[in-house]
């Protein structure tokens, strides 16, 4: 069994409802992409579990990435939180996505699927930019395109605190003008 598998029967309770629930979320289906064979398994329930845990405690994460998600969703299970600031926090960062990423979470406009690296990038590091300044508007969305960003969304070493931490903060710097397209480099075509 994937982990997602094991979550659904191990560690159900009110939080992993709210991740149930919004696994079915039409726009985030439409800019989020997975392929058919992770549909089955839980890849949305993994990705959305993924967005909230990072969201609250990125800077808490070591290397393990299932042990890491089980024990927030154990904890948020337990706790009293207020679902309609988790539906709200999800909501405005699909909808910032939607506005101002052109091809959404994918790499390429005809990508059939999402990899977890850029998608934990773009959406905690959307999440972060909006937690600072509730109405940024990007400038310029060229490091989409950057080697920096190509870097940080690598597999390799990708479950590294310093690296999630590095990908989730280059977006945030970037959305929010604090990177410029003047200190980034870009293939020669």
């Amino acid at each position: 069994l994937k982990d997602s598998e094991i979550r659904k029967g191990s560690y159900s309770g009110p939080f992993y409802d709210l991740v149930l629930e919004l696994k079915d979320h039409a726009t985030f289906r439409k800019i989020c992409p997975v392929s058919a064979g992770k549909e089955d398994p839980g890849e949305y329930e993994e990705l959305i579990l993924r967005f909230f845990a990072y969201i609250d405690r990125y800077k808490e994460f070591k290397h393990d990435v299932a042990a890491f998600l089980n024990s927030y969703l154990e904890d948020m299970n337990k706790t009293d939180f207020d679902k309609g600031i988790y539906l709200e926090k999800f909501n405005r960062m699909v909808s910032f996505i939607r506005k101002n990423f052109p091809i959404g979470f994918r790499k390429e406009e005809n990508s059939k699927s999402t990899p977890r690296v850029r998608f934990e990038a773009i959406a905690v590091g959307v999440h972060l930019a909006l937690q600072e300044k509730h109405d940024v508007i990007p400038h310029d969305m060229n490091w989409l395109n950057s080697k920096e960003f190509a870097g940080h969304t690598t597999t390799d070493a990708s479950n590294n605190p310093g690296r999630l931490t590095g990908r989730v903060e280059f977006v945030r710097d970037c959305l929010l003008g604090k990177i410029t397209k003047d200190q980034l480099t870009y293939e020669q075509h």
